[in-house]
């Protein structure tokens, strides 16, 4: 059985699908693998670490798809490159089936076994294939990493000669492996960290790393046999945006990583404008002395970065007019994991 890996076309995607460790003990199972020249340049690893340990490189990515019994990838197959596939071939990757009718149709059509890695249960037997969980780790250290980067404020407190530096307040929305993650990178950083979940059993969880759970009662809310929580009513929602608006008021940072198993980004575009319109009433606030934003048109462009999401806001509204309204977003593009999403105001 032949095994094919091409190299990753999404942009800025640094990952590979296969290192050469482990092609190597699938050369010894029996299996016979062709790679694309260069699908693990990004992710430190030569044609050369590859050749070696016996896989057959190839010049297009068409011929790697083109032989490949089981194609594996990070991103999921671009749709235009099924029909290339073999009838019958198996695909692994992500997938993100629910939100990719269309890709998900066109494999079936051309008869092709498709596993979705995300998909894969969070159990103990699947633990070493729970990718999602890995990724989310590493998400919620990185997004600390970076809002350190942006903020003005630094992080842990600071004593000076001149007084004293209070530490960050950092307020980090989900408490699930990213958010875990999140609040014990910012708490290592010197910043006081406040966590919110819709889960109360995290409570304990997020005690346990020296952040601070703050406690709203949205009633009964629970969660999924997987530990995802469950998706919010209205009233809730709104519940939740009230008890959240004084803790991000007063925070530096806030980062959000809470997921909903299998919901369609369009259903929750309207969840995330309005969490994008906070953060951002919050940067501009911060960044600026409320005496020098007095009356002034101001435009900001801000990236925020949260378990596998990059926020892009660009704001343009007076300061009066802005915290009057609190909807001053123009324009708001929300690059996700597995697809994109646009949403115009």
């Amino acid at each position: 059985m032949k095994i094919g890996v091409a190299k990753e076309y999404w942009p800025g995607e640094v990952r590979t699908a296969l290192v050469p460790a482990n092609a190597k003990k699938l050369i010894g199972l029996g299996f016979s693998i062709v790679m694309e020249k260069k699908a693990g340049s990004a992710a430190g690893f030569s044609d050369a670490d590859y050749s070696e340990v016996g896989v057959e490189l190839a010049d297009a990515r068409a011929d790697v798809v083109g032989q490949a019994e089981v194609l594996l990838a990070v991103r999921q197959p671009a749709q235009d490159e099924i029909s290339s596939l073999r009838k019958g071939a198996v695909c692994i990757s992500f997938l993100d089936p629910f939100n990719e009718k269309g890709l998900i149709e066109a494999m079936a059509a051309q008869q092709v076994t498709a596993i979705s890695m995300e998909m894969i249960p969070r159990s103990t037997r699947a633990q070493k294939m729970d990718a999602l969980s890995s990724q989310a780790n590493l998400a919620g250290y990185v997004t600390v990493v970076q809002a350190a980067f942006h903020c003005p404020k630094i992080m842990p407190m600071m004593m000076t000669p001149a007084g004293t530096i209070a530490p960050a307040r950092v307020f980090v929305i989900g408490a699930g492996v990213a958010g875990l993650q999140a609040i014990a990178t910012a708490k290592r950083l010197g910043a006081r960290v406040e966590a919110f979940d819709t889960r109360p059993v995290v409570a304990e969880q997020v005690q346990s790393l020296g952040g601070k759970f703050v406690e709203i009662d949205l009633g009964d809310t629970g969660q999924t046999e997987q530990g995802y929580a469950k998706e919010l009513t209205p009233a809730q929602l709104e519940l939740q945006r009230q008890g959240q608006k004084q803790v991000i008021s007063q925070s530096d940072v806030v980062i959000t990583t809470a997921q909903l198993a299998a919901v369609r980004r369009k259903l929750s575009a309207r969840i995330w404008s309005s969490l994008c319109a906070l953060v951002a009433l919050l940067w501009i606030w911060r960044w600026k002395a409320a005496a020098t934003l007095k009356g002034l048109s101001l435009t900001k462009s801000l990236t925020l970065t949260a378990s596998k999401l990059s926020v892009r806001v660009t704001c343009q509204a007076k300061l009066r007019a802005t915290l009057a309204r609190c909807t001053p977003i123009t324009s708001l593009t929300c690059y996700k994991s597995f697809g994109t999403m646009r949403t115009k105001r």
